[in-house]
């Protein structure tokens, strides 16, 4: 009984400091928008059920979709000036459900720009489930996609939300996407650490893996890195940040703060996205690609 008590006022309160965090960072509009474009998020992911999280797990997610929106958009407005053509092709990896590039789509029409998505997972129910959809999706690897797209279809933006953590070796990922595709911007998201670790939390918490029924690429954080690591990493790789943001789950400048001491333990505090330009002055360095 006590347990549940807990649980139930944890839940309250977060739900209380994402609310305030969102209105402080004027996303209530932009989450609106999303929800009226995708009003059923059931399905995002295999691992996870709307109906057995709550209903703060859906209110966080709507507010991390609002942040990652955001990113791209911004990423779009520094190549829309003028020049930009009819239509962006935007592959997006890791895509569980079409979900973003339906956004995307649907509110850059407004701007007379049509937005051709490509979804690309590995995983073949999340494929079928796009294509189901009418998406086009791919199932690959993210560590094979350079060899699907480097010579064939030309991408004008990679996607890649909560997915560079989930890698075995993401400065080889980048470093491929670099060099071995056409594309130039990148946009990414990761959970915000303060300190860089090796994830892997089901050996860390054994526990914790009752949650899934078996332990995939999926469910599995390999390397979470704070974003100054991140950005060396990108760096190394070819990439350099042209934008950076941080998205928490609670408000600055109230107690409502301290809250994220709970959401350290818990959970993450909050998620760095970053947009990304191709530059390869410091990775050709390094001469053992």
């Amino acid at each position: 009984m006590l347990k549940k008590v807990l649980v139930k006022a944890y839940f309250s309160i977060a739900q209380k400091a994402l609310r305030t965090a969102n209105t402080q960072e004027d996303r209530q509009k932009l989450i609106c928008q999303l929800t009226d474009i995708v009003p059923n998020l059931s399905t995002q992911y295999s691992t996870w059920e709307a109906k057995k999280s709550g209903e703060f797990d859906l209110e966080k997610l709507r507010s991390i979709h609002a942040f990652q929106i955001s990113l791209v958009l911004k990423a779009i407005s520094r190549i829309d000036d003028g020049t930009l053509k009819d239509a962006i092709t935007i592959a997006d990896i890791g895509d569980s459900a079409g979900t973003h590039l339906a956004y995307l789509k649907k509110l850059l029409i407004k701007k007379e720009i049509l937005i051709n998505g490509v979804s690309v997972n590995q995983d073949a129910n999340a494929v079928r489930k796009i294509r189901k959809q009418g998406g086009y999706a791919l199932q690959a690897k993210a560590e094979n996609i350079h060899q699907l797209l480097g010579a064939g279809e030309k991408v004008d933006m990679f996607l890649s939300f909560q997915m560079l953590e989930h890698l075995m070796n993401p400065a080889l990922f980048m470093h491929n996407m670099a060099t071995k595709t056409s594309t130039d911007r990148f946009v990414i998201t990761v959970p915000f650490l303060k300190s860089s670790r090796v994830g892997l939390k089901y050996l860390r918490r054994p526990q914790d893996s009752r949650r899934f029924t078996k332990i995939n690429a999926e469910n599995t954080h390999i390397f979470e890195l704070s974003p100054d690591d991140w950005k060396l990493l990108f760096r190394f790789s070819g990439w350099k940040v042209v934008y950076q943001e941080r998205f928490f789950m609670y408000p600055s400048g109230s107690f409502l703060s301290l809250f994220k001491y709970a959401l350290r333990r818990f959970d993450f505090e909050g998620f760095w996205g970053a947009v990304l330009e191709k530059d390869l002055s410091e990775a050709d360095l390094y001469k053992d690609w």
